[in-house]
Order: structure tokens, then C-alpha cells, then sequence
């Protein structure tokens, strides 16, 4: 699977795109079989990258028999500004000083003797 990723990234890259995350989501179970699979394991890419880099990337996920779906989004303006949003309100968060945590005791019954 790393491989696959690898290769991934590297088309991205050689496209003049950049991968800004990448996040394993993990095996699951495909809603419909897919080419006689049941499962499938599924990957978040996050990148920047020209226009016409788009169809060479899509081409290479045609080509590589171990895809068996993709789907690429390009987000708006507004979507792009509410993403920075919202990582400028977790690193605000992030920043601040975490507020300790007081847990009630824990009760447990004497364990009677036999």
C-alpha cells in the first residue's frame, strides 16, 4: 500500500503539483463490489496543482489497475477561505493554555472473600 501512495505523491509531484496531507482512512467495506472486491482501502490526498496536471494525474489512477475508484474536487474561493478559518481556529485553540481536568474518584465495592 505505501508503494501505491508513494507513486502517487511522485505523479503529483513530477506534475507540478504539491501534496499538502495525506491521510490513511483505512480498509473498509465497498457499498457495492467493485471488480469482484469487497473491501478497499481508502486515501484522503490534499494537493495543489496546476489545471492541467488534473487530467495527467487522473490518467495515472486510469492506468494503475490497483485504483479502483478516484475522485477529484477542486474547492472554491469561499471553500478555501472557510478551510483557513477554521485551521486558524484550531491553532488559536492549540495555542491556548490547556485548563486541568478534575475526575471524581473512583468508587469500587470490596470484592467479598470466599
Amino acid at each position: 500500500m505505501d508503494v501505491i501512495i508513494e507513486k502517487v505523491k511522485e505523479v503529483i509531484a513530477k506534475n507540478g503539483g504539491q501534496v499538502l496531507a495525506a491521510e490513511k482512512w483505512g480498509r473498509k467495506r465497498l457499498t457495492y463490489t467493485i471488480r469482484k472486491k469487497n473491501n478497499g482501502f481508502y486515501m484522503f490526498f490534499e494537493f495543489k496543482a496546476p489545471g492541467d496536471a488534473i487530467a495527467k494525474i487522473e490518467r495515472h489512477y486510469q492506468l494503475d489497475e490497483q485504483v479502483l475508484r478516484y475522485l477529484t474536487v477542486k474547492l472554491d474561493k469561499k471553500a478555501l477561505k472557510a478551510k483557513a478559518v477554521k485551521i486558524a481556529a484550531a491553532a488559536a485553540l492549540a495555542a491556548a493554555e490547556p485548563q486541568p481536568v478534575v475526575a471524581p474518584p473512583v468508587v469500587v465495592p470490596p470484592v467479598a472473600a470466599q
